[in-house]
């Protein structure tokens, strides 16, 4: 045991494979522990100070900040690179030594330890999302009931209420079947309708609750949503070297396909985080809409840019901006300062 310099777990559920290994050479533990003789491992027969190496994925940020207290060095490695160094079939010995293989190449970029309120936050997040995109297909759903009978109705939340409680009430065009049908999804629209006005409300608490995330929210573009998602996406900002770094991160640079001399650059590469950069577009294309009101130096060069590369350039541009803006911000603790 004295010549272990690091472990591997392959995560799961219930069953956890373990592997030892000196700083060079072979395998010298292997065992297959369920979840309370893991932690019994660890507490008692480890190496003290080792490092443990984990792939990110379902459980490793708690089983890092477990090993952390603990006074354990947790690693977690990024899935798909990881997946590379698999050798031969895929079984949970393979994947615990793939990730012996990734660790000793030392080329990898950990993946940072996520507290537990950047947890809560991301999960807040995805509980929204999954509400959002519920109300649309109810929405859609009682849009083309309707249609089946003759009523178009228009764009708009409001109208759609309206719309439905029109011909829930006695209306011979509409028959009663389906008014029985449509009050049933009036009612579930009308429950996702709240659900998301209380998630909405719990991220509005958690973005006044933080300061990083309100100094985000200065930034055009950036709002609550864009803010607290990119507080609790980013445990570390100081993993990213530059500006840039980050905007590469999210996908929001160029994709390079170049040999020798030739250098040929494409669209974004959209790597990363798709959710993040989903909400940077989205947001970098409401201040781009808004942009011929002002006069600042950022509205300017955004009425400039889509005037010359068209709109949908200008809005990835002032992401890309936006990202990089971020960063700057919270690597050097400052203030957004619109001139």
């Amino acid at each position: 045991m004295s010549q272990i310099n690091f472990y591997t777990i392959d995560l799961a559920k219930n069953v956890f494979e373990l592997h030892g290994y000196p700083e060079h050479g072979k395998r010298l533990l292997r065992r297959r522990l369920n979840r309370s003789r893991l932690a019994g491992f660890f507490e008692r027969d480890a190496q003290p100070g080792a490092t443990v190496v984990m792939e990110s994925c379902g459980s490793a940020h708690y089983w890092g900040r477990w090993l952390q207290a603990r006074d354990f060095k947790p690693v977690l490695l990024p899935p798909k690179h990881v997946r590379a160094f698999v050798r031969g079939n895929k079984t949970d010995t393979a994947d615990a030594h793939a990730l012996a293989l990734a660790w000793r190449v030392g080329d990898l970029h950990p993946v940072p330890i996520k507290s537990q309120t950047q947890q809560i936050i991301q999960l807040q997040h995805r509980m929204r999302d999954r509400q959002m995109a519920e109300r649309i297909r109810v929405t859609n759903q009682i849009r083309a009931m309707l249609r089946e009978f003759g009523v178009a109705v228009a764009q708009g939340d409001a109208a759609l209420k309206r719309a439905t409680l029109a011909h829930l009430e006695a209306d011979a065009s509409v028959p009663v079947t389906l008014q029985s049908m449509l009050s049933e999804l009036y009612e579930e629209w009308r429950r996702l309708q709240d659900a998301i006005a209380r998630s909405d409300r719990e991220l509005e608490r958690l973005y006044r609750a933080s300061e990083p995330c309100r100094r985000l929210g200065e930034i055009p573009g950036v709002g609550v949503i864009t803010a607290t998602a990119l507080i609790a996406s980013i445990p570390d900002i100081h993993r990213f070297k530059r500006g840039r770094s980050l905007a590469a991160w999210l996908g929001l640079t160029p994709a390079e396909h170049s040999s020798g001399d030739k250098r040929n650059l494409g669209g974004i590469t959209k790597r990363g985080n798709t959710h993040l950069r989903t909400l940077l577009i989205h947001g970098a294309r409401s201040a781009v809409n808004q942009a011929h009101r002002y006069s600042d130096a950022t509205s300017r060069w955004i009425v400039q840019l889509e005037a010359r590369r068209g709109r949908n350039v200008a809005v990835v541009a002032l992401a890309n901006k936006n990202a990089r803006i971020v960063w700057a911000l919270l690597a050097h603790d400052a203030q957004y300062q619109p001139s």
